[in-house]
């Protein structure tokens, strides 16, 4: 690798743990409009509701919202570590195999497919799972006082 990529790599590394906030805000916020929207959908904006059917309807948005993105994590994370490589692989050499018997070109093997995404680097999808964490640990305190109240 030259200097002139190792400094561009560094500099971007840099910036990207500088600004590693970032991801984590915005996981936030889309987690908080999908609990607002169920919310919403339970009723809880509803006048004169009881407190414990506040409390049901915040425990189950948080909830649905937290498990949603704590399993969209986990599957990023299998995926990130090749438990479904196969499976892309033969999808990707299916659908590219008329194409290219047509041009000529010889198709990539299992085992070059690997060593390139070997060659990737995997960004870390902790983020996810800290997050989903966080909406399920906030259900659990809603559900805590569901249960105290009735």
């Amino acid at each position: 690798m030259s200097n002139l990529t190792r400094a561009n790599t560094e500099e971007e590394y840099e910036k990207q743990r500088k600004r590693w906030w970032i991801k984590y805000l915005v996981t936030f916020g889309i987690a908080s409009i999908i609990a607002v929207l169920l919310m919403w959908y339970l009723g809880l904006f509803q006048p004169a509701l009881p407190r414990f059917e506040v409390y049901r309807a915040l425990s189950d948005a948080f909830f649905v919202t937290g498990m949603l993105v704590l399993c969209v994590g986990a599957l990023v994370f299998v995926n990130r570590n090749g438990t479904f490589d196969a499976l892309v692989y033969s999808v990707k050499y299916v659908a590219t195999l008329y194409y290219n018997h047509k041009q000529g070109k010889k198709s990539e093997t299992f085992y070059e497919f690997k060593q390139r995404k070997a060659e990737r680097e995997n960004t870390p999808c902790l983020f996810l799972i800290i997050i989903g964490g966080l909406f399920v640990l906030t259900a659990g305190v809603f559900t805590l006082l569901f249960f105290r109240i009735i």
